[in-house]
């Protein structure tokens, strides 16, 4: 079972907050870091990209996120486990491209698309833009492409099924508005930079060498999707990363006395919250649980009752270890739980979508307040970025609307030709939580995740 970060909306001066279905976000310290980057720190330029040297690994700095998430030593990282597992760099540059990553929900490149002159949708149409009509079994395709790289799941009562498969709608289709866009804009990403960055994915998850790579490609098999689609969604990234400097170009000033004005507003939200070292077991069933804890009780090891019973394979092996998570990164039901637990006690069992968790606190750790001093760079970094997403939603906005997107009645959003209005880092289709695996991303944005 894969651990997916889900994002939940939240008003100006609320946190932006990252849920897990594991239930927890990847915040391994030891874990290694990917960036898929482009070389350039400005895209209006265009140009083929073709050198191994446009993908680099983010250097430590401070996260940014939305405009109320965490500034300080704390931040939400996002979370990809089982094909591909990445911890969110800090770099300005990286944390762009992956924003855009995230906020795009750029998922093309899988199979092709059917053209059709009547202005009638087919029978079998999920909508159809630019001339494009794209079938349900297409738009399911790119759904199992989402599911292996980013843990888009589909819900599984009908209540939320047809808001899954109508935000998925959108968000492919968003996603191959902004596809075109940087075409039109002569952003092309070669073959070999793509290459490049999925070897070196392969390589830090899997290991060297071809028996790494075999495994990867029977892991991608496994959850119904393949090697070309990963690198047709690489390169998506990429572009879509020299897209996002090219339209924000100029607009990321901020002054000195906005930084001390946001850190007023925000002060309670820039220190670093409260934090736990977390084990988590995850079973299918609540006498399952019920079994776990009594086992634990009677002295069994937690680490290894996860090992021999977990079915969260992101966390099995390692004992059923979540890393150290402050609260808002935590499912509410988990976290109200687990931050309702004293140190070296077990909690649960706490259902979610994936099955019945059973988590034990191994350590807490207090919170520390912001300084001006401490939060000033990483603070400003993240006006920056407030003030370029705000350009990028207006520009996209007009983006949707005059692309005039045509849906199938089963697959037309409630409201097609809003731009997605979500908050950096949150996931792609609207709506997808699970401690294990979160629901789809918004239109245009990222994945739901945990």
């Amino acid at each position: 079972m894969s651990l997916r970060v889900e994002r939940e909306k939240k008003t100006d001066d609320e946190e932006a907050t990252v849920k897990t279905s594991s239930p927890s976000t990847i915040e391994d310290e030891e874990a290694d870091v990917v960036d898929l980057q482009d070389g350039h720190d400005e895209a209006e330029e265009p140009a083929e990209s073709d050198s191994p040297d446009d993908l680099s690994e983010s250097d430590d700095g401070e996260d940014e996120s939305g405009e109320d998430a965490e500034a300080g030593p704390e931040s939400p990282k996002i979370g990809l486990k089982d094909v591909i597992r990445a911890k969110l760099p800090k770099t300005r540059k990286v944390r762009v491209i992956l924003l855009v990553v995230l906020l795009l929900l750029a998922s093309g490149g899988v199979g092709g698309y059917v053209w059709y002159d009547s202005q009638r949708l087919p029978d079998d149409a999920a909508f159809r833009v630019a001339g494009r009509t794209v079938t349900a079994d297409q738009l399911s395709g790119v759904l199992e492409t989402w599911r292996a790289m980013y843990g888009v799941q589909p819900p599984q009562d009908e209540a939320t099924l047809g808001k899954f498969r109508k935000d998925s709608a959108k968000a492919y289709a968003v996603s191959l508005i902004l596809q075109k866009a940087a075409q039109d804009r002569g952003i092309v990403i070669g073959d070999k930079v793509a290459q490049d960055a999925l070897t070196r994915l392969i390589s830090q998850q899997l290991g060297e060498g071809t028996e790494a790579h075999d495994k990867f490609v029977q892991q991608l098999g496994n959850v119904g999707t393949s090697e070309p689609a990963v690198i047709e969604e690489i390169k998506q990234q990429l572009a879509l990363s020299q897209l996002f400097d090219a339209v924000t170009k100029g607009s990321g000033d901020v002054s000195e006395q906005e930084v001390k004005d946001a850190f007023a507003r925000r002060r309670d939200q820039l220190g670093t919250p409260e934090r736990r070292e977390i084990g988590n077991i995850v079973v299918r069933t609540r006498e399952e649980a019920d079994q776990v804890i009594a086992d634990l009780s009677h002295g069994a090891k937690f680490e290894t009752v996860a090992q021999q019973r977990s079915i969260d394979t992101a966390t099995r092996d390692k004992g059923g270890d979540l890393g150290t998570l402050s609260r808002s990164q935590l499912q509410d039901d988990y976290g109200k739980a687990a931050f309702g637990a004293a140190a070296g006690t077990v909690f649960g069992p706490v259902q979610n979508q994936f099955g019945w968790n059973v988590g034990r606190v191994n350590e807490v750790t207090a919170p520390v307040p912001a300084t001006f001093e401490k939060v000033h760079d990483s603070l400003k970094q993240q006006l920056k970025m407030e003030k370029m997403l705000a350009v990028w939603r207006s520009w996209l906005g007009d983006q949707i609307k005059s692309a005039g997107v045509e849906y199938a009645d089963e697959y037309r959003p409630d409201n097609p030709d809003a731009a997605p209005d979500v908050k950096p880092g949150e996931s792609p289709v609207a709506g997808q939580q699970g401690a294990a695996n979160p629901g789809p991303p918004s239109p245009g944005q990222p994945a739901p995740s945990r």
